[in-house]
């Protein structure tokens, strides 16, 4: 397992330095998914079982990631760096690129293998999935999350290409249901991952999905953007009506 936890601090560290050369640390979310294809397939190169159910988590995972990546760069590219690494850059001063490294870069290649603790010890276990109702709940349950996160993802790229929505708050289509649908899916596939490999692997690894639950909610993804809207009227009015994470039918005002 050791090379699991070893592969993707090489990948960011290979990010870190084009980061350097571009002085762009948001280069990081695109390593974000692929550092979870590194430790999949670093697993199952040390196991060297290319079984059905090892191809299919893997396929799974990187289904994920390269959607992500994709994406990331696609909304990424051509742009200022991402406000919160720049939020960073002046909170870490006078030593951004040491406290950057290891913050931002570092600490993201050890999450990377945290979270995907579940994938990678039933890789290396050797077992076959038996598709039982566990099995095929957490596999739909994975389904609903990426087609949510997608949906969100495409719904909020649309919105945000119309000169007139700028600085407006999307409220529409799935964002209708979650003030984080995107943050929603991605939990939520992380969940069902965890119950499709639940008969497999030992109950410790439950560390992954609460790991990636934790620092969504409270720490990177919804907490840092409820305090940057904070004083946004219109996403008060939002707020007020809409759930935070787990889709609902809105309240009426």
């Amino acid at each position: 397992m050791i090379w699991a936890l070893i592969t993707p601090q090489v990948l960011t560290h290979i990010f870190f330095t084009w980061a350097q050369k571009i002085k762009n640390w948001g280069v990081i979310d695109i390593a974000w998914g692929l550092g979870f294809v590194v430790t999949n397939i670093t697993a199952l190169a040390q196991v060297g079982s290319f079984s059905f159910s090892n191809i299919l988590v893997t396929s799974m995972t990187s289904f994920w990631a390269f959607r992500l990546a994709i994406y990331l760069f696609k909304r990424n590219h051509g742009k200022p760096e991402d406000w919160r690494y720049a939020q960073f850059r002046e909170e870490w001063k006078p030593n951004s690129n040491l406290q950057g490294y290891l913050k931002v870069f570092v600490f993201q290649g050890l999450l990377m293998f945290a979270v995907s603790l579940p994938q990678v010890v039933f890789i290396l276990s050797g077992k076959q999935l038996e598709w039982g109702i566990l099995e095929i709940l957490g596999l739909i349950i994975w389904v609903q999350g990426i087609t949510f996160e997608t949906l969100a993802d495409s719904q909020l790229a649309k919105f945000k290409k119309s000169p007139e929505n700028k600085g407006k708050v999307m409220m529409s289509g799935v964002w209708s249901l979650s003030r984080h649908p995107n943050y929603y899916g991605e939990v939520s596939l992380w969940w069902g991952f965890f119950l499709m490999l639940y008969n497999y692997i030992p109950i410790w690894t439950v560390i992954g999905p609460l790991l990636i639950t934790f620092f969504i909610v409270n720490v990177t993804g919804i907490a840092l953007l409820e305090k940057r809207y904070e004083s946004n009227q219109e996403f008060q009015k939002y707020k007020g009506r809409t759930n935070m994470l787990f889709p609902w039918f809105p309240k009426k005002d």
